[in-house]
């Protein structure tokens, strides 16, 4: 695994979410109250992309199934056979890091 520059910080305020592409890998960036949190793109369930999809508190609804996928875990909610990919974060010097 290695380590990617995928933002800067400052891109992401507390409370907000940052779709980018790392290596052709689509990736969302939360910051959950100064927690950064990257996870993949697509709900497990059918492949719907996440981007839209609200969130309350750690927990991602997907907006066309209503799926429930924690974002600092992957754990489905609505499924415990399903998970959503998770990566380490690294912030350093004002970047984001993400390991894939």
């Amino acid at each position: 695994m290695a380590l990617f520059k995928a933002a800067r910080l400052r891109e992401i305020p507390p409370g907000n979410r940052l779709l980018v592409d790392i290596h052709g890998i689509e990736t969302l960036l939360f910051n959950i109250d100064g927690e950064i949190y990257a996870t993949g793109n697509y709900c497990p369930h059918e492949e719907i992309e996440l981007d839209r999809a609200s969130l309350n508190g750690h927990t991602l609804i997907c907006w066309e199934h209503g799926y429930e996928l924690r974002v600092d875990t992957g754990e489905c909610l609505t499924d415990c056979s399903l998970k959503l990919p998770t990566f380490p974060v690294v912030v350093k010097e004002g970047y984001v890091y993400v390991e894939l």
